[in-house]
């Protein structure tokens, strides 16, 4: 049943997140498989992602659930009088981000994202 939530541990210390099948399905063919009944995932309602970064499936969620690939962006901005150093880094950070994003994009079937 695609209307029910399934919960999805991320990272090393298994951070959890809870999402629609539905939405979740609609954006990543991974999702789409792993969710259904013929999987124990799909039965038990949780689908792990060790491999992958929780921020980077955070992003993902803002982004499946807005459909606006600026979702996340907008929750954390880089301040306008932020120090140049300071500034630096977050601005590399966000683009490590970024990165992140581009590996669970591609390991989920998530085309769009």
């Amino acid at each position: 049943d695609f209307q029910r939530q399934v919960k999805v541990n991320v990272g090393d210390e298994d951070v959890e997140f809870y999402a629609l099948k539905t939405i979740l399905s609609i954006h990543s063919e991974y999702f789409r498989t792993a969710c259904s009944v013929t999987w124990k995932s799909g039965r038990e309602d949780c689908v792990t992602l060790h491999d992958h970064e929780p921020e980077a499936f955070a992003v993902f969620l803002a982004w499946a659930y807005t459909d606006n690939p600026q979702s996340y962006a907008a929750l954390s901005p880089i301040p306008e009088r932020m120090a140049y150093k300071k500034r630096q880094e977050a601005t590399l950070e966000q683009a490590r981000l970024a990165v992140k994003c581009v590996v669970l994009g591609d390991m989920i079937l998530a085309e769009e994202f």
